[in-house]
């Protein structure tokens, strides 16, 4: 559900935000692979392990259980609590948490990190990956690809065109999660890369 709202109101584009914080040891590659399996259908929010600072925002926001849905100003201030069981919630219980006055409008995502139905699987290698990049292979051959990356916010960090199915790069991304999304003449797909 918590997913569902974030792609409701565009996946970090418009006026929420929505970060799926870890509760302990887990590291980000964990939460990452854990979003995946039992995440839904809908596009992920962000999720971070340890690597991420989850104890901090434990400690700052005083989470002693999970799952906790917590409401927060741009000015970094504890607004409201969920306390329903996470059994009961749903996107509708997130938006009556709403104060009084703040009516955001629901807008559509601009990525998905779900993968379109192509006729082609798109290879990321290492990943997680480290500061030296990392390989995108395709299993088909074509004229040309496009690849951007963007990060979890939506904002281009990297473009180029390849004119072959296999293409080492080395962005030079700062630690963190990010969606690679390649496109061809066959179709477009996108996979999440982890930059360690």
């Amino acid at each position: 559900m918590l997913n569902e709202f974030h792609d409701k109101y565009g996946c970090n584009k418009g006026d929420i935000f929505v970060l799926s914080i870890n509760n302990g040891t887990d590291t980000n590659a964990e939460v990452i692979a854990f979003e995946n399996e039992f995440g839904g259908p809908f596009n992920h929010a962000p999720a971070v392990g340890i690597e991420g600072g989850c104890e901090a925002v434990d400690t700052n926001f005083g989470v002693i259980g999970y799952p906790s849905y917590l409401l927060i100003s741009p000015e970094n201030i504890y607004l409201s609590r969920i306390d329903e069981m996470a059994a009961n919630i749903t996107v509708e219980t997130f938006e009556d948490s709403f104060p009084a006055g703040f009516d955001p409008q629901p807008i559509a995502c601009t990525l998905n990190v779900d993968n379109n139905v192509v006729p082609f699987a798109l290879e990321l290698f290492p990943n997680p990956s480290n500061k030296n990049g990392f390989t995108v292979r395709l299993n088909c051959e074509m004229t040309k690809m496009d690849i951007q990356i963007y990060t979890v916010l939506g904002e281009l960090v990297y473009s180029n065109t390849f004119t072959e199915h296999s293409a080492m790069i080395n962005p030079e991304l700062p630690s963190g999660i990010y969606l690679t999304q390649v496109e061809t003449t066959l179709g477009r797909t996108s996979k999440k890369l982890i930059v360690q």
